[in-house]
């Protein structure tokens, strides 16, 4: 608001908006619950009757209802507002405003905050039940739409092998079994790396040493995708490398991939690679792949059992 002396020393405001404001509010069409919709009106409403002394009810009310139904508001219900506000009620803060509450018995019950996606008549019912099987629980309904799906993607994705702080997953071209790793580095460096390794060993092939001989063996000791190379004489397809997780946090890239390697029954990473993994994390991931196994399994089988009509 702007402050103007005026010529008898007493103060009064007048609300400001800048020259270049377009006045969009919440539109009265966005999908929204209808609460956020009223309140915008007791805004705007409380926002032009406080701030603005130079003006008179008419004037203000005109104000008020060529913003409003700028953005869509019906102007009944514009006027259902505007009837009940006190134009000429003036306020001043006094010592009796900063009165103390009163004190209850125990103490307060702490208020948790949660959001849920708003959909029209679904949400409004669920809040309603949870408000009355959980006071404590305040939910606030959030728009699934924002401006961000507004705007269209104009930069280029970066390719997969450009990223780092990864973890990443690459399949055996001979069995059904995986590798999984990490890196902090660009995807690319860490697999022409694992490239660099394969080459070394097929190197001593060619020159006429054979799995049993010590060099050979020797590689075995540096990572498991290679002992599982040198063991069953497999080799991995890099192409069908895929990133399974990452983070922009460096330091949780070994939780993630003990998480993944954990998590993956046809891993080959060696077992030790989960040791620093929490017992308490182990289990519940344990009772997660149990459970999904579980479900994944009944499904098949009433799949099997009433296989759907192909007509």
């Amino acid at each position: 608001m702007t402050l103007v002396r005026q010529e008898d020393d007493t103060i009064r405001t007048e609300w400001y908006m800048k020259a270049i404001a377009s006045g969009r509010l919440l539109n009265f069409s966005s999908l929204h619950p209808l609460t956020q919709k009223i309140n915008t009106i007791k805004n705007v409403i409380d926002r032009v009757n406080r701030l603005s002394t130079n003006w008179d009810e008419e004037k203000k009310r005109e104000v008020i209802a060529q913003i409003l139904q700028t953005n869509d508001y019906p102007r009944n219900l514009i006027n259902r507002f505007l009837n009940r506000t006190h134009w000429t009620s003036t306020h001043t803060i006094t010592a009796d405003d900063h009165t103390t509450e009163e004190h209850t018995i125990g103490p307060p019950q702490a208020k948790i905050y949660r959001s849920l996606p708003y959909i029209p008549s679904l949400t409004p019912k669920i809040i309603q039940i949870l408000r009355h099987d959980y006071p404590s629980v305040i939910i606030c309904p959030r728009s699934v739409h924002t401006i961000r799906d507004l705007y269209t993607r104009i930069k280029d994705p970066i390719p997969m092998d450009h990223h780092h702080n990864v973890v990443y997953r690459i399949q055996c071209g001979n069995c059904d079994k995986c590798y999984i790793g990490m890196t902090g580095n660009l995807l690319k460096k860490r697999l022409s790396g694992h490239r660099s390794n394969l080459n070394q060993l097929e190197n001593l092939l060619e020159s006429g040493r054979t799995y049993a001989d010590e060099p050979v063996r020797a590689l075995r000791e540096k990572t498991a995708l290679l002992a599982h190379c040198i063991d069953h004489d497999h080799r991995f397809i890099y192409e069908t490398t895929r990133i399974v997780d990452r983070t922009y946090k460096r330091n949780i890239l070994p939780i993630l991939e003990m998480i993944h390697i954990s998590n993956d029954n046809d891993s080959i990473n060696k077992r030790t690679d989960t040791d620093r993994l929490s017992s308490t994390l182990s289990g519940l991931i344990h009772r997660i792949n149990t459970v999904m196994t579980k479900n994944t399994n009944g499904q098949n089988n009433r799949n099997t059992n009433h296989p759907s009509d192909p007509t």
